[in-house]
């Protein structure tokens, strides 16, 4: 059973950011490195390549699981702003910048909680330019 599901999201009106929105229901390494993972989770995700900076196709899969390792992290929606480069897991990561949230999976009765509580919080978000 994978731990992580996942999508990532592009607009062609927004060539420097990539989004995604995944679902972490467990965390495949128990060493004492690994963050703790307390409930299943849906993790919003932004990242942002600075203005001018098109997404470059070396992006990764992982991304989507970086919201685990942001340090002093909340899993209550509360977005976090965070530079890749400083995660333990962000080496070599060219963006500037990543926004993310999570909430508990178990909160998304519906697709307009879904919304409500991920994506629109997410669509919110305005980089510097």
């Amino acid at each position: 059973m994978p731990h992580t599901l996942f999508r990532f999201y592009s607009n062609p009106g927004s060539e420097d950011l990539l989004g995604c929105v995944a679902v972490v229901l467990g965390i495949e390494s128990e060493d004492e490195d690994s963050p703790r993972l307390d409930e299943p989770l849906v993790i919003g995700m932004l990242m942002d390549y600075g203005a001018g900076n098109p997404v470059p196709s070396s992006w990764r899969y992982e991304y989507s699981n970086w919201h685990l390792w942001v340090p002093d992290r909340t899993d209550d929606g509360k977005i976090h702003e965070v530079l890749p480069a400083e995660l333990k897991v962000g080496a070599g990561c060219p963006a500037t910048r990543m926004y993310t949230l999570a909430v508990p999976l178990l909160e998304m009765a519906n697709s307009d909680v879904l919304s409500r509580r991920v994506v629109q919080p997410l669509l919110s978000v305005k980089p510097p330019r």
